[in-house]
C-alpha cells in the first residue's frame, strides 16, 4: 500500500475542515450577518420570505432584463423576478447588465426595491486587472521556491 506524505495529509485535512465550516455556515446561517447599514443577501432568498426584510436596506445582485424610463424615475425588471426602481439621480442600467445594488426592500408590498445606488459588473476587465497580480505572485513564488523533479515537489531555493 502506498503511503501519503504527512504534509499532503495535513493539507487535505485543513482543506476538508475549511469546506465543512463553509457548508455548515451556509446551512445554519441562511441570512448573512449585517456588517453595515445594508444587509447583503441574495435576492432569490428574499423572494422566498420577503416579510423580515420589508422596509429594510438591502444589498444584492441582479441581471437586468428590461428597462422603462420616465423623467423622474426608471424601472428595471430583473431575471430574478423583482422590479428595481431607480430615481433619476441614480441613473439606470442597460438591458443585460449584471448589477450590484443597494436599496430599500418593498418586495412584500409591491414586489420592488427602491435602489439608492448601483454598480454595473464588468466581466471583461476583471481578468485584465488580475493578470499583473498573478504574474507577480508567480515571480515571487519562484524566487523563493524551485521544482524538484525527482520528488515532484516545491523546495526552498538554496543559492
Amino acid at each position: 500500500m502506498r503511503r501519503f506524505r504527512p504534509e499532503l495529509l495535513k493539507g487535505l485535512t485543513v482543506l476538508g475542515i475549511f469546506f465543512a465550516v463553509i457548508v455548515t455556515t451556509e446551512l445554519l446561517l441562511p441570512y448573512p450577518i449585517e456588517h453595515t447599514r445594508y444587509t447583503s443577501i441574495d435576492i432569490r432568498k428574499i423572494i422566498q420570505n420577503p416579510i423580515p426584510f420589508e422596509g429594510h436596506e438591502i444589498s444584492s445582485a441582479a441581471t437586468v432584463s428590461a428597462v422603462f424610463s420616465n423623467e423622474s424615475f426608471s424601472v428595471a425588471e430583473v431575471t430574478e423576478g423583482v422590479i428595481l426602481v431607480f430615481p433619476s439621480s441614480a441613473g439606470h442600467p442597460i438591458v443585460g447588465d449584471r448589477i450590484l445594488f443597494r436599496g430599500t426592500s418593498r418586495i412584500h408590498s409591491n414586489n420592488s426595491v427602491l435602489v439608492h445606488e448601483f454598480y454595473t459588473l464588468d466581466y471583461n476587465s476583471s481578468l485584465i486587472r488580475s493578470t499583473p497580480g498573478i504574474i507577480l505572485f508567480l515571480v515571487m513564488f519562484f524566487t523563493v521556491f524551485t521544482i524538484d523533479l525527482n520528488r515532484l515537489a516545491f523546495v526552498i531555493r538554496r543559492d
